[in-house]
């Protein structure tokens, strides 16, 4: 246990901190007192993000991973763990259930790319990076999409294609159609931010665009396998 906690410890003051390996000897107060000022800190990028990485360690032990889960869900957090021990935020109770499920139906159609951008997307949504998040979220309907639809090169003749062959139905093909126009258009989600300091995109942006993203996969996942697209 304690060469594990010392890994752990060790990877996060050189990988995250940039500091020297030489400076942790040992897991000590140092780095004990070092952990609780930024839980005392109050800044919930900071602390998610050491949470975060602890969690997607390989030397993390699953009895960790559990605690974490549940003292989210125990303290009725605006967060929670979903699949691939990725934090994110959640707008209800209701919606942690639906993207719950909605995550897991995408990473058991084995779709890898769209498992990753929805992660990412979490993991850029609990760092208050919100214009990455849409981005992220947009790429894994995308990787859908263009997995059904393979001889579309984008995700506008992907989601015609499918339309078109009566997979998913016109009126979500036009509705989701209008959330990538969005995301396109908006300067700093998918293309370089032009003359704004910074997109112009909030965290209620982007957890909607999160939630109507996986759940928008997971639909286009089932489907593909009814119609014999997915095995």
């Amino acid at each position: 246990m304690a060469d594990r906690v010392y890994r752990i410890v060790c990877d996060e003051w050189v990988q995250r901190r940039h500091g020297y390996i030489d400076d942790v000897s040992q897991v000590t107060a140092k780095q004990v007192e070092s952990h609780k000022r930024i839980f005392s800190s109050n800044e919930y990028a900071s602390i998610l993000g050491l949470v975060q990485f602890h969690l997607r360690h390989p030397n993390v032990s699953e009895r960790f991973v559990s605690a974490v889960g549940d003292a989210l869900t125990s303290t009725h957090s605006a967060y929670r763990l979903f699949e691939g021990r990725t934090i994110a935020p959640v707008s209800s109770e209701q919606n942690a259930v639906a993207v719950t499920r909605d995550l897991a139906e995408v990473k058991g159609s084995k779709i890898a790319s769209a498992s990753a951008h929805l992660e990412a997307a979490a993991m850029a949504l609990s760092s208050g990076d919100f214009p990455g998040s849409v981005r992220e979220s947009i790429h894994a309907v995308d990787s859908v999409a263009r997995t059904l639809a393979p001889k579309a090169n984008d995700l506008g003749p992907a989601l015609t294609a499918l339309s078109d062959a009566g997979y998913i139905h016109g009126a979500m093909k036009a509705g989701f159609s209008s959330l990538y126009g969005y995301a396109s258009n908006e300067k700093g989600i998918r293309h370089a931010l032009l003359d704004d300091p910074k997109a112009n995109v909030t965290e209620a942006d982007a957890l909607y665009m999160f939630g109507a993203c996986a759940a928008f996969c997971a639909y286009m996942v089932a489907k593909g396998r009814e119609f014999g697209l997915l095995t």
